[in-house]
């Protein structure tokens, strides 16, 4: 079903460009009715059928059409490729690889290429740049086989990465996006893609470049010279001052795809076009989305939302309450709405066992005076006062040390408490904190040597530098490890790696 969907879109977008203008009216006006906040701001006359506009330092999707719509990605497939080889090699991109027989003869005839040869010695920059710049199919392949080890594997590979980056509607079966019907993506996780890559080192470099010059090598004596085709960035009619980087994709049943990054006032956006009309309305539509994305939303925090209040329980005893509230982060809202409009949803359990699993998630929407609703997206939740509770409840900082920054000698009450809490109450708190309790007391007050010197065998002993700041020791003869710091709040997310 999605295949003959992809095909019906394609058919229509090519064969009967009229109709596809009204239909795009149409699904403008249907857009803008079930989102209230894009009545006047929102670009009209999109004629790509799936877009997205992505803020980068948040992941928010800020808006889209048909963005979960299942579409071949084309040559954009290319950032993935390029991404994945630069994160494997370091950002060593002097590498030397050798092309292999199908490398170069397993690409489509006539299909874009920059001519390499079986045998032909070339760097990973080389064909990082040819396979952004030139697009070329014979590059993406050299990239695939030193990625994945041969271009059988791609599509296990690829599979594997998309689902750490949780691209759960996409999937690759080579690396260079020719066409196949079992390739495909959707504007929103090629965003999320994008986003990715722009975090691997030396991607930013070669996604933004405009030309490269790929010098001879052990087959060809010729300099090849690539070039960019984004016209946002050459400048002329469709110049766009912000843009960043891109990748444009085409095939025919794709249609005109393309990924752009831009950057204004401190913001970076990524906007990604799949099955767009024509080789240039792309950048119109492009530099039309990212106007939008960067002038008609607002930064709002997460300190505005709601938190909740957990209950703490260890050794099978309750130790008190804490506060679970989103991580501190930024959410844009339309200007049309205010925080006002801010709706969510925490989900998570009321009891929180040391020890044991747990998730916590807050759910994020926008809801108008009608009862109209905009996804936001789902924010991690942390634990705030955790240490500050648990140190005042079961009193694991001496009255006499406490602030003082010196050090204990040999304090067993302390190193009982910490294994009760971080096995999960298995000694029962209460009971290590009395037995803690008389081993100090009878390691302070006995004059044997020999109890001293088997107890300090025993149990390791710890300092504390503040009330808030534990650091452990281990004593094995005269040596002692290096400290190590707890960190002082506790942060979960969901099951499926949210952000």
């Amino acid at each position: 079903m999605r295949d003959f969907s992809i095909k019906i879109l394609g058919y229509i977008s090519k064969k009967i460009k009229p109709v596809v203008k009204i239909a795009a009216a149409v699904a403008v006006a249907a857009s803008i009715a079930f989102k209230p906040q894009a009545v006047s701001a929102q670009p009209e006359g999109i004629t790509a059928t799936s877009w997205v506009i992505m803020d980068v330092s948040t992941g928010q999707i800020l808006d889209e059409q048909l963005g979960r719509q299942t579409m071949y990605p084309a040559s954009i497939t290319k950032i993935l490729t390029v991404a994945m080889a630069l994160e494997k090699c370091q950002n060593d991109t002097a590498i030397q690889l050798t092309v292999s027989h199908d490398a170069v003869y397993s690409i489509e005839q006539g299909s874009s290429h920059i001519a390499l040869q079986e045998g032909e010695v070339v760097s990973i920059a080389d064909m990082v740049y040819a396979a952004m710049l030139a697009s070329g199919n014979d590059a993406a392949n050299v990239l695939v086989e030193y990625v994945c080890g041969s271009i059988s594997n791609a599509e296990a590979v690829f599979s594997q990465k998309l689902a750490e980056l949780g691209c759960t509607n996409t999937h690759f079966v080579n690396g260079h996006g020719l066409h196949n019907e079992n390739h495909y993506t959707t504007a929103e996780d090629m965003a999320k893609i994008t986003r990715w890559a722009l975090t691997v080192p030396g991607f930013q470099e070669v996604f933004r470049s405009e030309s490269y010059e790929m010098q001879p090598t052990n087959l060809q004596p010729e300099v090849r010279y690539f070039s960019t085709a984004d016209w946002m960035r050459l400048g002329g009619k469709y110049a766009y001052d912000y843009a960043l980087g891109s990748k444009n994709g085409w095939t025919t049943p794709a249609g005109q795809t393309f990924v752009s990054w831009a950057e204004k006032d401190g913001r970076q956006l990524i906007c990604v076009l799949l099955n767009s009309l024509t080789k240039y309305v792309k950048f119109t539509e492009a530099a039309a989305l990212f106007e939008y994305g960067f002038n008609e939303f607002t930064p709002i925090s997460t300190d505005v939302l709601a938190t909740k209040e957990i209950s703490i329980q260890g050794g099978g005893d309750p130790l008190g309450t804490v506060t679970l509230r989103t991580q501190p982060t930024t959410i844009y809202i339309n200007n049309a709405y205010t925080a006002d409009n801010l709706r969510c949803e925490i989900q998570s359990p009321d009891l929180y066992t040391l020890g044991q699993p747990f998730t916590a998630n807050m759910h994020v929407w926008l809801e108008d005076a009608a009862g109209s609703t905009i996804q936001i997206g789902d924010y991690p939740m942390e634990f705030v006062g955790m240490d500050g509770m648990l140190s005042e409840y079961v009193g694991l900082i001496p009255d006499n040390l406490a602030g003082s920054g010196r050090i204990s000698g040999f304090d067993p009450q302390m190193i009982l408490m910490y294994t009760a809490i971080l096995v999960g109450g298995g000694f029962g708190v209460v009971y290590a904190w009395k037995l803690g309790k008389k081993h100090t007391q009878q390691l302070r007050s006995t004059k044997s040597y020999r109890y001293r010197s088997k107890t300090r065998k025993m149990w390791p002993y710890a300092s504390v530098q503040g009330p808030d700041v534990f650091r452990w020791r281990v004593v094995k003869g005269k040596k002692a490890s290096l400290p190590k710091t707890r960190s002082q709040k506790y942060v979960f997310h969901n099951n499926n790696g949210d952000k």
